[in-house]
């Protein structure tokens, strides 16, 4: 048996109805039949998530599981039907809370912060943050033409908007401007969900709410300390990148994206929201 570390906010393991949607050597992804929802069961070595369950158990655990089989949750123990090594433990495990938006005055060195994390981009990264600024101010219908674009069960572009969509919404807290920008990219990234695959149209749809992974969260924070503190920027950006093949760092490019973008306004303060 294998137990879990840790279980996100969001994350309903207790629901009846979960089936294994697709499985990997590190990460097992459950779905339910009619009402979208997704839980994932992921190593332990991957970030805290709203609807991730993080478990303690070596390399390939996952395979364990395969598509379609029935998971359910009984005293205490998450099991696939006629599995019997891929029973995971939940007592025990903590609950991972999401952490409220960073409050504070603008910031002033908002270049040095930015150069910050930029280092660890490629050309791909370079290319999506180049395509999403040719679109900007006011075309949010192009800039959300992203979704879907790219290979892999999260596509490039979906990662560069969860990480825009992180911190557009701390500006969008800030000031009008940035708020309106944001609320017609949200309106537009709805109506083209259909357009990527499932798992990543579940990660979207939490960024569209407002629920993002421990790494995003973590850098988000430290974009924002009143107080300058590089080397804690880049270490949360560099735990970021690490994330997937390249996943992390597209993530990371959006990030920059919207700072970059939004940081431009003079916004004097703003008020934080959870």
């Amino acid at each position: 048996m294998h137990f879990a570390v840790s279980i996100g906010y969001l994350a309903q393991p207790a629901l009846p109805g979960w089936s294994v949607h697709s499985s990997f050597d590190n990460a097992v992804n459950l779905c339910r039949a009619g009402d979208r929802q997704m839980l994932a069961l992921v190593s332990e070595r991957y970030p805290d998530g709203p609807s991730a369950v993080r478990i303690a158990a070596p390399v390939g655990w996952g395979r364990c599981f395969q598509r379609g089989q029935t998971i359910a949750l009984r005293n205490g123990v998450l099991c696939a039907e006629g599995v019997r090594d891929a029973a995971i433990g939940m007592r025990g495990a903590r609950i991972w809370s999401r952490p409220d938006l960073p409050c504070g005055r603008v910031i002033e060195d908002a270049g040095c912060r930015l150069e910050s994390l930029t280092g660890l981009l490629g050309q791909q990264q370079a290319w999506l943050m180049t395509s999403a600024e040719a679109e900007m101010p006011d075309n949010t219908d192009a800039l959300s033409a992203l979704v879907g674009m790219g290979q892999g069960l999260t596509p490039a572009g979906d990662d560069f908007l969860v990480g825009y969509l992180c911190l557009g919404r701390v500006f969008a807290a800030m000031g009008d401007r940035p708020r309106v920008e944001l609320n017609r990219l949200a309106g537009s990234l709805r109506r083209r969900l259909c357009r990527t695959g499932d798992i990543s149209e579940h990660h979207l749809r939490l960024a569209l709410d407002g629920h993002f992974n421990s790494a995003l969260c973590d850098l988000r924070s430290a974009m924002f300390q009143p107080a300058a503190n590089y080397g804690s920027i880049r270490l949360a950006a560099s735990d970021l990148a690490a994330i997937g093949a390249s996943s992390g760092r597209d993530t990371l490019a959006g990030v920059a994206a919207a700072f970059r973008r939004f940081a431009a306004f003079t916004v004097h303060a703003y008020a934080g929201v959870s």
